[in-house]
């Protein structure tokens, strides 16, 4: 079966309505305007976002060079808790979703293969998710205004991911349910450590803990891609675009081995013991 390009493109139908799922009141999203928006300013918008990001880093990054670090320990706080709760939020309200299509016939394969079962309060926190993508620059000036080290692989995963999140909205592929599961798991358990972190509530290995996450995202999402894939040969339909296959390879194939050389430097393990011992100074 041919993989859909843009020529053969369609959009994902309106949600579908499931009796089992309450939805709350807050719970609604204008699909085609989501869609309609990327069709016309997708570009714009990525040229605006990421412009933005770098040029920030730039200028903060001179703007605090002969100044003193900023605490801001409450404000990080609240950030951190803030990003967490939506995530946790997030990950129950489209597991939901999910357990609703594995509990089908074929359930795994049309969960990510099939363009079926969306639920109106899983659209809209995909949406919510996608939107805070380009936010997540904020993690970048927190480092910056407090003079911590900001890395290549820091900037280019968050650059990425205002990368990949804009182009999945126009695209929708099925696959984006494990995909976004998997995600937000990662979030909901990262940002509820870094607020603990930022008000000097030490977690055992943390660090070492969020890394791992998220190599096994990377790792998780390119079987998830290998699968579709794999089932597509075998002349069985599933949804994919020829965009999403090339951009999923190069984005998590490329943060994994960035994230694995990461790992693996001594500079990782150094700054990683510096952390430690300046938090037992302050305690």
């Amino acid at each position: 079966m041919e993989i859909i390009s843009d020529s053969n493109w369609t959009r994902w139908n309106q949600p579908e309505f499931h009796p089992k799922f309450h939805q709350y009141w807050f719970e609604r999203v204008d699909i085609d305007f989501w869609y309609d928006l990327s069709d016309t300013y997708l570009s714009s918008l990525l040229t605006l976002f990421i412009t933005t990001y770098l040029g920030s880093i730039f200028y903060l990054h001179r703007y605090m060079q002969n100044r003193q670090p900023f605490s801001l320990r409450i404000p990080l706080f609240l950030w951190n808790s803030t990003i967490g709760a939506l995530s946790i939020m997030a990950l129950y309200r489209i597991s939901m979703e999910l357990s609703y299509m594995l509990s089908l016939p074929d359930g795994f394969y049309r969960s990510i293969c099939l363009r079926e079962g969306l639920h109106m309060s899983s659209a809209f926190w995909a949406v919510c998710m996608i939107i805070l993508k380009p936010l997540f620059m904020i993690d970048t000036m927190f480092l910056i205004l407090r003079k911590k080290p900001v890395d290549a692989v820091h900037v280019i995963h968050h650059t990425l991911a205002i990368l990949f999140g804009a182009l999945m909205v126009k695209i929708s592929e099925p696959m984006l349910r494990w995909l976004g599961i998997a995600n937000m798991f990662v979030h909901a358990v990262d940002y509820p450590l870094l607020a603990l972190r930022s008000i000097k509530i030490r977690v055992p290995k943390s660090r070492q803990i969020m890394a791992a996450l998220e190599i096994i995202q990377m790792i998780f999402c390119l079987v998830c891609t290998a699968y579709t894939l794999i089932v597509r040969a075998s002349g069985t339909y599933c949804v994919r675009h020829s965009k999403s296959v090339l951009v999923t390879y190069i984005v998590y194939f490329g943060l994994l081995i960035l994230l694995i050389a990461t790992m693996l430097s001594p500079e990782y393990w150094r700054r990683g013991i510096k952390k430690v011992k300046e938090d037992m100074k302050t305690e």
